[in-house]
């Protein structure tokens, strides 16, 4: 082979290669990039590492998507509650279901706190007709499954935020919040949150000042926001139903 031709194929190799890293430096920092499945298998480790199954049982798991991924100050925003930050980006409630084996059941949370929608509606390829239908099924199945896989775990599920950046899906997640809240209303083991009304004005214009630049995910203000004026409230209603719970908090 000429050198010439040796050397043009080295530097094609070498072009793909660096595309190649590129692509995975997207997945891994971007949930929405090409390569976040990736990310996904990176994030299961970290957290099976962080959290060891055989040592911390029985506590409260936050699961969800990039919004509890990205909440790093999670464990001190929460005191003087003791959670973990099982959630990984991009995630939708398939990629829920599928870690679960790996994130979840093995821990048999006294409580699991959960959050999801918008990834859903994104990334399912279906015509808004459908939309709606096909999210809140494929939801109400992950729900039934873990009640059926963690039947002494109680659950706490937060409405599906109204974002800024994904403002065309703001009807259906509408939907799929009354939906899952008459679900949750009927089922033994499950508490609906309501925090809709958070990030929206009385007008029903987004707050854009609670979310970073693209208007998906929320800023730390945000995040204690929700943790104050929702989250810790309803971990409070569960204890007080459940008395024997209270050790999550540190009595």
């Amino acid at each position: 082979m000429k050198t010439k031709t040796k050397i043009g194929l080295i530097g094609a190799a070498a072009a793909v290669c660096g595309c190649f890293a590129a692509l995975l430096e997207l997945g891994r920092r971007d949930e929405r990039g090409p390569f976040f499945y990736l990310n996904f298998k990176e994030r299961e480790k970290e957290i099976v590492k962080e959290y060891d199954a055989r040592e911390r049982k029985h506590e409260i798991i936050f699961y969800g998507a990039s919004n509890f991924r990205r909440w790093e100050e999670m464990e001190q925003d929460m005191l003087p509650y003791r959670v973990q930050n099982h959630g990984f980006g991009g995630s939708t409630d398939a990629e829920l279901i599928r870690s679960a084996g790996r994130l979840l059941y093995p821990y048999e949370p006294a409580i699991v706190v959960l959050q999801t929608a918008s990834n859903d509606c994104a990334r399912m390829i279906w015509p808004k007709r459908k939309l709606y239908e096909k999210v809140l099924d494929r939801k109400i199945r992950m729900l039934q499954t873990f009640r059926r896989k963690l039947p002494d775990t109680i659950f706490i599920v937060i409405s599906g935020v109204l974002m800024p950046g994904r403002r065309q899906y703001d009807g259906i997640i509408k939907r799929i919040n009354r939906s899952v809240e008459g679900f949750a209303s009927q089922t033994d083991g499950i508490y609906y949150v309501d925090a809709e009304g958070m990030t929206v004005k009385e007008n029903g214009k987004h707050r854009k000042d609670l979310f970073i630049e693209d208007g998906v995910h929320l800023t730390h203000q945000a995040r204690v926001m929700w943790a104050e004026e929702y989250i810790k409230p309803a971990l409070d209603k569960v204890i007080k139903d459940h008395p024997e719970l209270a050790y999550l908090r540190g009595e």
